[in-house]
């Protein structure tokens, strides 16, 4: 462990003194890269077209499920009442059925 943290302290130490060397040697600091203004501005507007377009989408999405959703509703009350309307059918048919056998049978019966 003893040796490792030597190391370590020397290789800092040299790291240290070859910064401060670069430095003195080279005292200029680097310019911060400006971005021109038009350059900005249109950054600007095309975050703005962006985020109208996601406010749009969502818009378009909630309008479209809602009409999808009273689509879906309107479609099982239709359902709803053909399958009450075939029920009632069934029954008259059934009933006719019956009083038709019934009445084929008291014939057979007279015979």
């Amino acid at each position: 462990m003893g040796d490792l943290a030597q190391i370590r302290l020397i290789g800092e130490q040299i790291a240290e003194a070859a910064i401060v060397k670069f430095t003195t040697e080279h005292p200029q600091t680097p310019q911060k890269a400006e971005i021109p203004p038009p350059l900005k501005w249109a950054g600007g507007i095309a975050a703005a077209v962006f985020a109208a377009l996601i406010g749009a989408f969502c818009l378009w999405m909630v309008t479209t499920l809602n009409e999808m959703q009273i689509t879906v509703a309107r479609i099982d009350e239709r359902q709803q009442s053909q399958a009450a309307d075939q029920t009632g059918k069934f029954q008259e048919i059934d009933r006719r059925i019956s009083t038709l056998e019934a009445f084929h049978r008291a014939g057979a019966q007279h015979q």
